[in-house]
């Protein structure tokens, strides 16, 4: 995005505003958004929750609204049908209340840290 207050940089951090901004003055907000046919803008994710699997590029907004309100014990093979096989879970867990923040935004790294707390990088 760029308007008419630019965002000048962080604050002490020159890498991080290498990262954001671009050299023609757009700030990179990091949301992942579709722009439908009526020409609106629609944020769907974000890509710091970005998954990579098999060099495939698998938002979790677009697997968890696929996933929504379904028996787990179905999940893994009613995703098959619908969803192309790079995006499909392995494995389905259940928890019963999802962490969110304020606005309502699942927190996403609140689900993964247990999955990945006796390990040294949060990658597969």
């Amino acid at each position: 995005m760029r308007g008419a207050a630019p965002l000048p940089g962080y604050w002490n951090d020159p890498e991080a505003t290498a990262r954001s901004l671009t050299a023609d003055g757009f700030y990179r907000t990091g949301d992942v958004g579709t722009i439908g046919t009526d020409g609106y803008l629609t944020i769907v994710d974000r890509l710091s929750d970005l998954v990579i699997t098999g060099g495939e590029n698998v938002y979790p907004a677009e697997v968890e609204a696929v996933l929504a309100g379904f028996d787990p014990g179905a999940l893994v093979s009613w995703a098959r049908e619908r969803l192309a096989g790079f995006k499909c879970p392995t494995g389905v867990t259940v928890v019963p209340e999802l962490p969110c923040n304020a606005t309502g935004k699942v927190l996403r790294a609140a689900l993964r840290a247990p999955f990945w707390a006796d390990r040294d990088r949060q990658v597969s």
